[in-house]
């Protein structure tokens, strides 16, 4: 984007957990594009809710919110062990609607998040998306998202490190189990 002629993007605001630029594209008009983190915190997600409507009621031109807001709309976006609050859910639905948000169409597999993938307990949740307002949708009416995630080599590669580090313990004895700890986060 930066290295065409046609697109100029000059930075709006940022803060710890976002970062908007207004982008002008020749032929098109201005919008503007937010990189968005929501805090993981449950006790902080009352501010994430807050901070997108705030956000979203100071722009006066089509905008994007993308990223990771480490929230779900539907209770179906999370698949595995004990279902997220439905209280989260409603509060994180209602932000978007209070000002009319709406979540781009994804495609692919739906979630983007794992813990313990490779084992029967594993939790997947679709927490990345693309939040937009119409005037956006009107500029760019063909938009989707795309999830390239291709889950069998993930897998594969989660079972082949695991096996690499059963592999180093039964080497290695015990005293490895701290590296088998370290692996989690891998």
């Amino acid at each position: 984007m930066f290295w065409r002629n046609t697109v100029n993007c000059s930075i709006v605001n940022y803060l710890a957990n976002h970062i908007s630029a207004k982008i002008k594209e020749v032929g098109r008009g201005a919008w503007i594009f937010t990189s968005f983190y929501g805090y993981p915190e449950v006790s902080r997600r009352r501010d994430s809710w807050n901070f997108i409507c705030g956000l979203t009621r100071q722009i006066n031109l089509p905008c994007c919110l993308m990223g990771d807001f480490n929230d779900i709309l539907h209770v179906d976006e999370k698949k595995g062990r004990a279902t997220r609050l439905n209280f989260l859910i409603r509060g994180f639905r209602q932000a978007p609607q209070d000002v009319g948000l709406i979540d781009v169409h994804m495609e692919g597999y739906p979630f983007h998040w794992f813990k313990s993938l490779g084992i029967t307990r594993v939790v997947e949740e679709k927490m990345d998306r693309a939040l937009v307002n119409n005037s956006w949708m009107q500029m760019f009416p063909n938009a989707k998202l795309e999830n390239l995630l291709i889950l069998p080599l993930i897998t594969f590669l989660s079972c082949w490190i695991k096996l690499w580090w059963l592999e180093l313990i039964e080497l290695k004895g015990p005293s490895s189990s701290k590296m088998l700890g370290e692996s989690k986060m891998v």
